[in-house]
């Protein structure tokens, strides 16, 4: 899974209208997770394996993150104002993660 989008904000300062972000990796500690992101200039460029255009890391509550680990992660990065517009790009996933939920039993 991946989202593309338009960036403008890249550290080259251009504009991307096909920009591809994708996790890389995530690190929860306590009540936080911090979600890293690569930006492509495009689906092609992470395809061929280029360098992103920019990396980022985001902080979200974990508690926010609940069901299949990845789908909750980009779904949460959706709300974010670097994500506005963006639209889902499904890939295979290798693994299922659950987070559990919370409330569960409340």
């Amino acid at each position: 899974m991946a989202l593309q989008l338009s960036l403008s904000n890249s550290a080259v300062g251009y504009v991307f209208p096909e920009s591809y972000a994708r996790i890389v990796f995530s690190r929860v500690l306590k009540d936080q997770t911090f979600i890293f992101v690569n930006f492509y200039a495009d689906r092609a460029a992470r395809v061929d394996d280029k360098m992103p255009v920019l990396q980022k890391e985001y902080a979200v509550l974990t508690a926010d993150l609940v069901g299949d680990i990845f789908p909750a992660m980009y779904s949460r990065l959706k709300s974010e104002p670097d994500f506005a517009g963006s639209i889902d790009v499904l890939e295979p996933t290798a693994q299922v993660i659950q987070f559990p939920d919370p409330n569960a039993g409340a």
